[in-house]
């Protein structure tokens, strides 16, 4: 029974030195995959907007590393996107009126923008439909202006009621 007992636990350790042996190595990871599994969380107050009102947009970094947001000097850096048979397509490039300096999204903290729907809408009117911001993300490590992928990088969709 003893020898039974020492050879359970022989397994158990066993075991225990081999799952301890198996973590990953984050420098293998791309970007996309690293932020994929340690988490940038984008989150907008509301799923539905008229043309009048302000979305809260919400920015967290669950990562280990600070990322950058790009400056559009009103507001955040981003692509405005609509959804059109079921693809999404860029519908016009926003002009910033002051670029100014970067955002530093420090690694562990929570971000919050005021984004104007009526900025968007006014060069579209009166196309209602569902929509997407693809935030100017990207990687504060490599220092580079390439951004982080695109699956990472977008809000929930939303839908945009023009008046």
């Amino acid at each position: 029974m003893k020898t039974g007992k020492c050879l359970t636990y022989l397994v158990l350790l066993m075991i225990t030195v081999t799952l301890s042996s198996c973590k990953q190595d984050k420098t293998i990871l791309s970007d996309s995959e690293y932020y994929k599994n340690n988490g940038i969380i984008i989150t907008l107050n509301k799923s539905e907007y008229t043309d009048k009102e302000t979305a809260e947009l919400t920015i967290i970094n669950l990562s280990d590393h600070d990322i950058i947001l790009g400056n559009c000097g009103l507001y955040p850096g981003f692509d405005f996107e609509k959804k059109i048979n079921g693809e999404w397509f860029k519908l016009y490039d926003i002009i910033c009126e002051a670029i100014g300096e970067n955002y530093i999204l420090q690694s562990g903290k929570k971000y919050t923008f005021t984004i104007f729907m009526h900025l968007l809408e006014n060069r579209f009117p009166n196309s209602s439909g569902p929509y997407r911001l693809k935030l100017w993300l990207y990687n504060k490590v490599h220092n580079n202006r390439e951004y982080l992928d695109d699956s990472i990088r977008v809000t929930p969709e939303f839908f945009l009621i023009s008046n």
